[in-house]
């Protein structure tokens, strides 16, 4: 009978793994916040509920959602793939729904929407796998 001798070694982690689910869970806080902003806001000016409203087609709330979404992005997804798990899915879906976002602000109309809210609900399930991809880090094992 052969006995597989398994030596785990844990992981040393830079990142505290409560930080990084808060930020993540803001990132995708922001994020679906974001998409509901591009959504959601037009089909309100279109009826007509906030046509007086500072937020109905101000840059400067966009660029501020863009702007928090790409902070968080940085410090939980980049952080999170350099010091545990390795895996760039997350970054590579953060980088498409960035790109939905810059395509959506440089055209307006129907494509502006649909890419803007295809780009924040992008960001937001990043957010979603970095934290599942966190959970399953934790030990390597050898045999």
């Amino acid at each position: 009978m052969v006995f597989d001798v398994y030596i785990c070694i844990t992981v040393a982690k830079k990142m505290d793994k409560r930080k990084t689910f808060k930020a993540d869970l803001l990132g995708i806080t922001a994020s679906l916040t974001c998409a509901v902003h591009c959504s959601v806001l037009p089909l309100a000016i279109a009826y007509g509920l906030l046509s007086s409203s500072f937020l109905t087609g101000h840059g400067l709330v966009e660029m501020v959602f863009i702007l928090i979404s790409v902070g968080l992005a940085i410090y939980t997804l980049w952080g999170s793939y350099q010091s545990r798990h390795r895996n760039v899915l997350p970054l590579i879906l953060f980088g498409i729904g960035l790109l939905c976002i810059m395509t959506g602000l440089l055209n307006h109309g129907s494509v502006e929407i649909i890419m803007a809210t295809f780009g924040g609900l992008l960001i937001a399930f990043s957010h979603f796998i970095n934290i599942r991809l966190n959970r399953r880090v934790g030990n390597i094992c050898y045999s």
